[in-house]
């Protein structure tokens, strides 16, 4: 499994549904891969419908923001696989320790769901 560097510092948009990044936070892969998601990146946050977020919490106030972060970079720009995107949100959620009911939840959901999403 590889590191992450970095706090996720972020502000929010005009677009309610997005924020911005107004710091920078890296992921080192276990290849070595730098993924570098640069201040001022725009997005969503983990795709969690706000009827479960009483359940599993905010799109970016959870401990799986900096997972969220760099999976929504990684799908916008394509730097990797969707496979390995998902592969990377998995790892940072575990470095993060998100609990496993919830890794494997949010897991499954970008796995299975998260096609249009990378395609677009």
């Amino acid at each position: 499994m590889g590191h992450i560097t970095g706090e996720l510092n972020i502000t929010p948009t005009s677009n309610k549904r997005k924020w911005k990044t107004t710091s920078e936070i890296s992921y080192v892969t276990d290849s070595g891969q730098t993924i570098l998601v640069p201040s001022g990146f725009v997005m969503d946050g983990a795709s969690i419908p706000r009827s479960l977020w009483f359940a599993v919490g905010h799109p970016l106030m959870g401990n799986f923001a900096r997972a969220a972060a760099i999976h929504d970079y990684l799908y916008t720009t394509h730097e990797v696989s969707k496979a390995e995107a998902d592969q990377i949100f998995l790892d940072i959620m575990i470095i993060d320790k998100v609990k496993p009911w919830r890794r494997i939840a949010m897991y499954y959901a970008v796995k299975f769901f998260g096609g249009p999403a990378y395609k677009s």
